[in-house]
């Protein structure tokens, strides 16, 4: 017997066409991207900066650094009017308080805003705001005082305000109304106090030692990195409590490539504790992003300006191969494995039935096809 059609040789045939059609298989699909960043890296937040002026706005019985919603119909608080007395002990109206999810440090300059009103008019209108923490006062500041009708004046106070306080303190403002009597003795006309609106924001700013928002740290986890996107995630804590789908966010990634605004999904909020986290899905495939040096900066503030910074630098790496032509033949790349394996199966068969022949005809045997009609003359 010939090495050519030998069990060996066929089987060596066999293997190599299995072998040529498996390498052409696994060539065919391409790898996009495969990013990567240091495994559990985090990082340690920047200085806030310096002091800002926060404005606390009245809501409800509480205040906060939310501005009123811009289709809000306002509140109000009715303040009444006293039967004698009122230029000097007034008429305590309420009391709106905050408790504060984390420390804070009040120091510097302080200003209030508060309308008042009166639908039957009263004389020399003012408010006493007593600032006080965990109900016990601790300064209080006058306003102006000028006649009120039933449209609403605006009253302000000015001063320095200094105080510390820690998680779980509240911070209380108590407003006391005053008036002069209707005639020159007797009993002061009363009235409301206004806000909850845009136009009647009563408020209150106060200078605050550092941003009560501290950005904790900015990640790119590992286990949500994909070919096609990446997510950054950022840990955050708000001492003053806002609620985080208030608040106004912003990110920016630069560096090796910019990251496209439309590309950026988010931000997505989730809260555990006093810690909230959030995030973006960065497209980064779809902007071609190059491997190299990122910064990413997150913002996060109760408004545009009224917001922290914080920043990180790291590397990020998107391994590219190029992708194939795209394949005219149907079924792309599916298709073109299905026929190199047709084809591939196909010269399997070929090689196995020559060497069929080839042994048939080394032992003296009839040839394939005359056994073939052979058996069908005996069948008929």
């Amino acid at each position: 017997m010939s090495p050519t059609g030998s069990p060996l040789a066929l089987r060596r045939s066999v293997a190599l066409a299995a072998v040529l059609l498996l390498a052409v298989s696994i060539s065919l699909p391409a790898t996009i991207a495969s990013p990567s960043v240091p495994a559990g890296q985090t990082f340690s937040p920047r200085d806030a900066g310096e002091g800002i002026s926060l404005r606390l706005y009245f809501t409800g019985k509480t205040m906060g650094p939310e501005a009123p919603s811009t289709n809000g119909s306002g509140e109000s608080t009715p303040a009444p009017g006293r039967v004698w007395g009122c230029n000097v002990f007034g008429t305590p109206i309420g009391t709106w308080s905050r408790i504060l999810a984390g420390p804070v440090e009040i120091a510097g300059d302080l200003e209030v805003n508060l309308y008042a009103q009166s639908q039957s008019g009263a004389k020399d209108v003012g408010f006493r705001i007593n600032m006080m923490k965990n109900g016990g006062e601790t300064r209080d500041y006058y306003t102006n005082r000028q006649d009120v009708g039933p449209t609403p004046v605006l009253l302000t106070a000015t001063g320095t305000y200094t105080q510390s306080f820690a998680a779980g303190d509240s911070l209380d403002i108590e407003l006391v109304w005053i008036s002069a009597p209707t005639y020159l003795i007797g009993p002061c006309g009363g009235g409301e106090f206004v806000y909850g609106s845009r136009e009647v924001d009563s408020e209150v700013s106060l200078t605050f030692a550092a941003h009560p928002i501290t950005i904790a740290n900015i990640t790119v986890p590992e286990d949500k990195l994909t070919r096609q996107k990446l997510t950054v995630k950022t840990d955050f804590t708000d001492a003053l409590g806002a609620v985080p789908e208030k608040l106004a966010y912003a990110i920016a990634i630069s560096g090796a490539t910019a990251a496209s605004p439309a590309l950026l999904k988010g931000p997505v909020t989730s809260v555990a504790g006093n810690v909230t986290t959030v995030s973006w899905e960065w497209d980064h495939a779809a902007d071609k992003a190059k491997s190299g040096s990122y910064t990413i900066a997150v913002t996060i503030g109760y408004d545009a300006n009224h917001s922290v910074t914080n920043a990180t630098t790291l590397p990020l790496r998107f391994d590219r191969v190029k992708v194939p032509p795209t394949n005219p033949i149907p079924g792309g790349d599916l298709g073109l494995i299905a026929i190199i394996g047709g084809v591939a199966a196909a010269g399997i068969c070929i090689a196995a039935v020559v060497l069929i022949r080839r042994r048939q005809a080394s032992a003296g045997g009839a040839p394939i096809g005359a056994g073939l009609r052979n058996l069908v003359t005996r069948r008929r």
